[in-house]
């Protein structure tokens, strides 16, 4: 499925999401488009099966994610405040790649 996506994912413009990678920690990163894009979600070894991650999103922002590769399950959210979105991951150590599209 990456080979499917890799050029998409890869000609968007990146930035890091979550916080800075220690082995404990929720980090990431942000493909954006005009009205779509990808987070690729990275739940290092750490006890929190959900966490809040800064995004790239405006504020209030609804997105539709779906599930790509890795874990998770596919939804809907609204980017917050400062454009946080939540995750979960159920499992230590795991990732999830989705694609998300902004619904008008």
């Amino acid at each position: 499925m990456y080979k499917e996506i890799q050029y998409d994912l890869h000609s968007g413009v990146i930035f890091p999401i979550g916080y800075i990678p220690s082995g404990k920690s929720w980090t990431g990163f942000q493909s954006i488009y005009d009205g779509y894009g990808y987070f690729l979600i990275l739940r290092e070894n750490n006890k929190n099966k959900s966490k809040q991650l800064h995004t790239w999103l405006k504020p209030g922002t609804d997105i539709k994610l779906e599930k790509i590769l890795g874990e998770g399950d596919n939804f809907q959210a609204k980017a917050g405040e400062e454009g946080q979105t939540s995750f979960t991951l159920e499992a230590e150590n795991s990732y999830s790649l989705y694609k998300y599209k902004i619904v008008q």
